[in-house]
């Protein structure tokens, strides 16, 4: 339960956020003050004042209640009561010449309106009035404004089927744990070769000089809690976390940053995953109270190996931030134990090894079909737990897939993909920017119900990042995934980074090589289709209305 300290502050900030109306009774008081606080000095008396102006004093009662026109009235009193006490005497009336009125401006021709801005278009969609004042800002490592391009390391410290192909997904293998079990369990001399040939070659320090040339800056890195908690009965390959320190190194070589992102849980934070490790039926880290407990403990045994990377001087400020969890299961938002309660007890806790002045901790959420609930929680726990929830940034990710495009009966031509990320996307994320959240795009692709071709690849690349780009709060994203190993028919190659580079001989140039200034450039954002920030999902179609002759 709050208390009436917390309601206080929440009730003022919200009053000082930006609505028109209390802004310009405000400005009215401020300049009416002024005034009245001169007539005061020169009339010598509170008490004729107040009889004058008895309504101007009833004003902020009305408005916004007794403590703030006692704080009125008593700086009044404190600059007049000597006067009053020398001048009790003096005359109850005075003549006041009224200032002359100002000259009327001459008006002027109305601008005839050109292309909108970059962010015009979201004032044709309904959205919720700002909550309230920034808290804190938070900035990427380039700067305040300037948000940074990466990508995630994902495949390599966790496996996934479907980007090894030939070794899993083509073999009916799903997950790292049935690979494991199928060359003969976690001791095996063929598992431990397998995986530790795989971690060696899958992320080498030529594919980091690639990205990093490309203009890649920041990546993300999953990797699973057994590389921290090591238990052979669990059935995974122990040594990746010395692959993990020696990417770090290659990274710090470069000047490039990470963020280590805690994709698998134990018993799996979300059902039916093969990122989770081990595919499970149900999210077991929040219905087995063993699981849960051995988890929370990962968390934290995670952060301090992070802690640790400081004092090495090889990798000391790479790691920017901490991801708690990857994609767990909304239906165990509120459930004890839940989402909300990890949240609640391990933020603090993580605070007190990774303070909020050098590192960020990213929360992942995966609310649907609208990033609302999430938000407003984020917000309130900045606002009232300011020194443990500072520096935290809400990690959204965005795709137009897993049941949007390639969705049953779903529609798409050449523009949907633009019409979304242009008018629908920023939408989905004005309850994000409307609090004033520090947002991350932590995953986002090019994988779309439409295969594509080079043109449409590089306009939906520079359509997304021109997005992120000018999205306010938005402090950088990862693209998912920096390789995808080959499969069949060319399958999941719209979603491997080195592969689409043109450096490569992909469609993609390099960010700095791309019209970001504004979003979406090469499209006219009057037409698009409105929106309604409560009812929008993310499988909502899109397409672009008629140009208006």
């Amino acid at each position: 339960m709050r208390t009436r300290t917390e309601e206080r502050e929440e009730l003022m900030l919200v009053r000082s956020s930006s609505s028109p109306g209390r802004s310009s009774v405000r400005n009215l008081e401020d300049s009416r003050t002024g005034e009245l606080a001169a007539e005061a000095e020169e009339s010598g008396s509170l008490v004729t004042l107040c009889r004058r102006h008895a309504f101007f004093f009833a004003m902020p009662v009305l408005i916004v209640g007794v403590p703030w026109a006692l704080a009125i009235q008593n700086s009044f009193h404190s600059n007049s009561v000597h006067t009053v006490q020398q001048d009790h005497h003096a005359k109850r009336h005075q003549e006041h010449t009224k200032p002359p009125l100002p000259k009327p401006r001459p008006q002027q021709k109305p601008k005839p309106r050109t292309k909108p801005r970059p962010r015009d278009h979201a004032l044709r969609h309904k959205a919720i009035p700002t909550a309230a004042p920034p808290l804190d800002e938070v900035c990427s490592s380039l700067g305040c404004g300037k948000p940074f391009v990466g990508v995630n390391l994902g495949g390599w410290l966790v496996l996934e089927g479907w980007i090894w192909s030939e070794e899993m997904q083509s073999k009916g293998i799903q997950d790292e744990w049935s690979l494991v079990n199928q060359h003969g369990g976690p001791n095996s001399h063929e598992a431990i070769s397998l995986l530790r040939e795989h971690w060696d070659t899958f992320l080498t320090s030529d594919h980091l000089g690639l990205l990093h040339d490309f203009g890649i800056t920041h990546v993300r890195i999953p990797v699973g809690y057994w590389l921290v908690d090591y238990d052979s009965a669990d059935g995974y390959v122990d040594g990746g976390k010395y692959f993990l320190h020696r990417g770090l190194v290659w990274l710090k070589e470069r000047g490039m940053r990470a963020l280590i992102d805690l994709h698998s849980l134990p018993g799996a934070q979300a059902p039916a995953m093969d990122w989770s490790g081990k595919k499970e039926p149900q999210a077991g880290f929040f219905t087995d109270v063993g699981y849960y407990s051995r988890g929370r403990e990962a968390i934290l045994r995670l952060a301090r190996l992070i802690r640790s990377y400081e004092e090495d001087e090889r990798t000391s400020g790479v790691v920017f931030g901490m991801e708690l969890m990857n994609e767990p299961d909304w239906n165990f938002w509120s459930t004890s134990p839940g989402m909300r309660e990890t949240y609640e007890d391990l933020v603090p806790k993580i605070r007190r090894i990774l303070p909020a002045d050098r590192y960020a901790l990213f929360l992942n959420f995966q609310e649907f079909p609208r990033k609302v609930q999430s938000a407003e929680w984020l917000f309130r726990m900045r606002l009232h737990h300011r020194k443990d929830f500072s520096n935290v940034v809400y990690d959204a990710h965005v795709y137009h897939s897993y049941g949007d495009d390639d969705g049953q009966g779903s529609l798409w031509d050449g523009s949907v993909d633009s019409c979304k990320t242009c008018c629908r996307d920023p939408v989905l994320l004005s309850p994000l920017v409307n609090r004033q959240l520090p947002i991350a795009i932590g995953e986002y692709s090019l994988n779309t119900g439409y295969f594509g071709d080079a043109g449409f690849r590089k306009m939906f690349w520079q359509d997304q990042l021109s997005l992120w780009t000018n999205t306010p709060g938005l402090i950088g994203s990862f693209f998912w995934n920096f390789r995808i190993l080959p499969a069949p028919r060319n399958w999941y190659s719209e979603m491997s980074l080195l592969d689409l580079m043109a450096v490569n001989g992909g469609p993609l140039p390099g960010p700095k090589d791309l019209q970001l200034e504004e979003t979406c450039s090469e499209h006219d954002l009057m037409t698009c289709p409105q929106f309604d920030v409560d009812t929008v999902t993310a499988v909502t179609e899109c397409h672009w209305e008629p140009k208006k002759k």
